[in-house]
Parts: C-alpha cells; structure tokens; sequence
C-alpha cells in the first residue's frame, strides 16, 4: 500500500480542508402518523372523511437521545415524509443496508448515526443558506453496552468495561476481558464481511494484542452471530 501522503505546505492544507462528518451514538425511537401536506399550512393530520388516498403521506420522526460519550447532551431529531428521496434514499436506505425490514423495529435500538446532507438548501431568517441535513445510520446495536463499547472501539478504546450484560466468558486480565467485549461489538459489526472484521480488529491494537479473526474467541463469536 503506497503511503498517505501530507502537503508541508499550510496554506495549501488549508485551501483543502473538510469538515468530517461527526459521529454520534445514542438510543433512537420512532413515531409515524398518516398527513396531508397542505400549502401554506404543512403537514395536517390525514382525515379519511375529509381527504382522498392520494392525498396521503407518512410522516416519519426519528429521535436519537445520544449516550453521555458522545458529548452532545440533548436529543436529535429529524422529521420527513416517507415518501421523499432524504427518507427512501438516506435514511431508510442506511437501514436497510443494516438489515432492517420494518422502521418499527428500530424504536428502542441503539445506533451509530451521522448527519448527511439532503442536497435541500433553505435560508435562516437572518438570509443565511444552509443545508438541510438527515440522519444516516451505520450500525444497530441491542444493548446500551454493545453501544458504549462501539463507542469506545471508535475512539481509541477510551471507555471503562460494560458493568451490565452477560458476563465474559474468558479468562486472563482485565484488559482482556475489556478486549473480548470490543471484539464482540466488531464480530456483529462485521459478522458477514470476514475481511473488514480482520482489518479492523489488526487495526486497534487493544484488540488485536489478544485477539485475530481466526482466534477460537473470534469463531465462536460468529457463529452465535450467524
């Protein structure tokens, strides 16, 4: 692999630079109700005896309240019709690709997400043009502690071990303990790609000091995964 190369040269880093999209981790719930888009007023409650099928839509709110890593204290929330391109071809097209087949059972999840841009623009009052933006998920965790661990994975394993959940089944130190916990974040993570599983657990060294894809652990934990 040739090596990543860096400019010396400030001024041109900074002609260059990009903002990186910011990850958030946190439990997501989920409401859906039947409307009518009305100009000039928004979304109404659809009425079977006042509008016509075809006038309906399904409006769809999302709300991620992020866990304390995070750093983000209030909740997130994102509301569309579900019968856009943001929900069809971001949103829900994100979990789908997580292997969700119904939206209602994603309330009570917990998730990693980022916030993608819609290619929407609209001006603040103050005639400022912004973007408008929606979630896009990148994994589903059960547990508040298959989260917190994914979150500490993703951020130099900076996080003390789950203290709830099923207990370890290994031996040996903390710090394996606490490596066995990560590994079974990534097992889930990338159960069905066997090559991204063993380059990212090479790739964190809390990881890998113990543990490589063909480690009797890491088996294990796929087949309970399969």
């Amino acid at each position: 692999m040739a090596a990543q190369q860096y400019s010396n040269d400030p001024m041109e880093t900074a002609s260059n630079a990009t903002l990186a999209p910011r990850t958030f981790y946190g439990v997501v719930d989920v409401d859906a109700y039947f409307c009518v888009l009305v100009k000039g007023t928004g979304k109404v409650l659809w009425d079977s005896d006042q509008h016509g099928v075809d006038e309906r839509r399904t409006s769809i709110k999302l709300t991620v309240t992020p866990i304390a890593e995070s750093g983000r204290p209030e909740p997130m929330e994102r509301e569309m019709i579900a019968e856009s391109r943001e929900w069809v071809r971001i949103t829900w097209a994100s979990l789908k690709a997580l292997g969700v087949t119904s939206v209602r059972n994603v309330k009570g999840k917990f998730a990693k997400v980022q916030f993608a841009p819609t290619g929407r623009k609209w001006t603040t009052r103050e005639g400022e043009e912004r973007e408008a933006t929606t979630f896009k998920f990148l994994a589903l965790y059960d547990t508040e502690d298959e989260c917190r661990t994914a979150w500490a994975v993703d951020n130099g394993g900076n996080s003390a071990t789950p203290t709830t959940g099923t207990p370890v089944p290994v031996t040996g130190s903390a710090e394996r303990a606490t490596a066995y916990e990560f590994l079974r974040v990534l097992v889930n993570t990338h159960k069905d790609d066997k090559a991204a599983l063993a380059t990212t657990i090479a790739s964190i060294p809390q990881i890998s000091k113990w543990f490589t894809v063909d480690s009797p652990e890491t088996q294990e934990l796929l087949k309970k995964a399969s």
